[in-house]
């Protein structure tokens, strides 16, 4: 029996105009995560976090500390807790924090500066001292659960305002005590303090855990330099 080899050849063409769908699997934003659970324990941020689209966290039994000016945290959202200080008042932590920051100090004072942009605001607290927030633009409460807590508030923007409309202060809870025979250091531990280049807008309402039941409001100094 005679086989005769065969061979076939087949030539197609596709236009190179036409479109190429292409997709991406995963998670467009990332989890950063830093926990440390010795009594001990420090954070201390000496580098960058970059995390821009992303959610970030910083869980420590002591203190969160910046090490130097380069130290930035960007990010979407930012939870940072500690049982005693973030940030100090020679360093705050530095941050850019494009949706949300929430902060817990629980045994001493919150220093955090968002160096670009707005600031919104998720639960702050500090019940056993100060909180000390800056931003370079506005400073106002995030939707849904906010409060900004401490024995004593200081709150600064840069170019913005403090708050938004007449409809939308920027709700604190600030502490109280009966300060007609106090030293100086011991004013300076409770009320308010604000600045803003802009507008205004702070309620303070009352905090029983401040002993500050009937929303009474220690004033230090409030500046609006271009605004109401």
């Amino acid at each position: 029996q005679l086989v005769t080899p065969t061979k076939i050849i087949t030539t197609n063409t596709v236009k190179a105009s036409n479109p190429v769908g292409i997709e991406f699997f995963g998670s467009n934003g990332g989890t950063v995560n830093i926990t440390s659970s010795n009594a001990n324990s420090n954070v201390l941020l000496n580098g960058s976090i970059n995390n821009k689209e992303g959610s970030t966290s910083i869980n420590v039994q002591n203190n969160i500390l910046q090490q130097n000016d380069g130290a930035l945290i960007t990010t979407k959202t930012l939870q940072l807790t500690a049982g005693n200080d973030i940030g100090s008042s020679a360093e705050a932590v530095r941050t850019i924090a494009s949706e949300k920051l929430s902060a817990s100090a629980a045994n001493g004072n919150v220093n955090v500066a968002q160096i670009l942009g707005n600031l919104s605001l998720g639960n702050v607290t500090a019940d056993h001292g100060t909180v000390t927030l800056s931003a370079d633009g506005n400073i106002t409460n995030a939707p849904g659960a906010s409060t900004v807590r401490g024995k004593r508030v200081e709150l600064t923007s840069t170019n913005g305002t403090l708050g938004g409309d007449e409809n939308s202060p920027l709700i604190v809870e600030t502490g109280f005590a009966d300060l007609t025979n106090a030293t100086n250091a011991d004013k300076v531990k409770y009320g308010l303090k604000a600045s803003a280049m802009g507008n205004i807008n702070i309620e303070n309402r009352k905090w029983t855990g401040g002993g500050n039941a009937e929303g009474n409001l220690l004033i230090d100094a409030v500046t609006s330099t271009a605004g109401d």
